[in-house]
């Protein structure tokens, strides 16, 4: 009776000792996980077994390395991990993400730059993109084509309400602010400011997505519209598609290039606007031009609608993606390629009636580069 009683009082202790065994253990059950990747990044591989003595010293660090990303249940760890920090102290898994209210996601370069206003630009600075910028100018001038410049503003400039509380402007004038007085001064070089539209547009609909950094369907429509508005007093497009031309549906978004980035999937969902043309003739073309090395969404692509005669060429990053194909709705062919280049040979190649630089405000401290052939 007394030994069973005596066992009986180590119960607790010996289950004390195997949850923390299999505690320990369980991330040893055949490295190998299998779970859904969300770092995006490539995890590590296996190595393989050394061959010779030279390969035996390296042996350890590379196992290390694999094992370290992709031992059992690490995923659900790290995500538990994530969500703790982000539960018990509104922080996100990287400093490259801030967790704002009502579930909105900033990138930090955007607010800590651009909406703070940290680093205003200096005279230098303007001077250098008055250069690159009225260069191109007078040469496109010279080819009678006129060039127009647009930035698509950072999520943080349209909606800085859900912002951290500490992200508050440290200077009245923003870089955008500075850049776009700089542009109205130029002789060859057009501008269109989409941030009126965006903003006047904003009490009445959602425009960018919550958990990632682009404008959504509509915010692209509206930025659209406001860009033929002004490429109408360049060239002749028309007027812009209407409301009608679209059907409007919801979807559920649950992630995004945000969510991913500050490892918090399913910090919550939001229901975004879906548009959807009605009727298009508009096909996709090709371009002949290399895309290795080009992220898909900078790739060269064309876009051909029937019956139109503009020759458009739009240089833009993945904010002009989204105005793409409805800008194509105005053109016998609109090719778009890299906004971080100036592609001359593309240029001398399509022969556009108009080129149109687009950037969002995020890029704008990396001038777009001449690419010749």
């Amino acid at each position: 009776m007394h030994r069973l009683l005596q066992s009986i009082r180590q119960l607790p202790h010996i289950a004390f000792i195997v949850v923390v065994l299999v505690g320990l253990g369980l991330p040893l059950v055949g490295p190998g996980n299998h779970e859904k990747n969300e770092e995006n990044r490539r995890r590590s591989t296996r190595p393989d077994l050394p061959k010779s003595w030279t390969d035996v010293g390296g042996f350890p660090e590379q196992y290390e390395h694999y094992f370290s990303d992709n031992f059992a249940f690490r995923d659900t760890l790290v995500d538990a991990h994530h969500r703790l920090r982000r539960d018990l102290l509104g922080l996100s898994a990287t400093p490259k993400a801030a967790l704002g209210s009502a579930g909105w996601i900033y990138l930090m370069d955007d607010f800590a730059s651009d909406y703070q206003r940290k680093m205003p630009y200096s005279e230098e600075e303007l001077a250098e993109w008055a250069q690159l910028l009225e260069l191109r100018g007078q040469w496109l001038s010279l080819q009678k084509i006129p060039f127009l410049f647009v930035v698509a503003p950072n999520k943080s400039t349209i909606y800085p309400e859900y912002l951290p509380a500490a992200a508050k402007p440290l200077w009245e004038v923003s870089p955008l602010d500075q850049l776009y007085g700089l542009v109205a001064q130029l002789p060859h070089v057009d501008a269109v400011d989409l941030r009126p539209a965006l903003l006047a547009a904003k009490p009445e609909h959602t425009l960018y997505h919550h958990l990632d950094t682009h404008w959504n369907d509509v915010g692209a429509y509206i930025a659209y519209r406001a860009l033929v508005e002004k490429l109408n007093t360049l060239v002749d497009c028309g007027p812009p598609l209407d409301w009608p031309d679209f059907t409007l549906t919801e979807k559920t978004i649950t992630s995004g290039d945000l969510a991913v980035l500050a490892c918090v999937g399913g910090v919550g969902e939001s229901q975004q606007p879906v548009l959807t043309r009605t009727k298009s003739t508009t096909a996709i073309a090709s371009v002949d031009r290399d895309n290795t090395g080009i992220g898909a969404h900078e790739a060269y692509i064309a876009y051909e609608t029937p019956g139109k005669t503009l020759r458009v060429l739009l240089l833009r990053d993945s904010f002009g993606n989204r105005m793409a194909p409805l800008l194509a709705a105005h053109c016998g062919r609109l090719v778009c390629g890299p906004s971080r280049y100036f592609d001359v040979e593309l240029i001398e190649q399509e022969k556009p009636d108009v080129v149109i630089l687009e950037r969002v405000e995020r890029y704008l401290a990396i001038p777009p580069e001449i690419r010749r052939p």
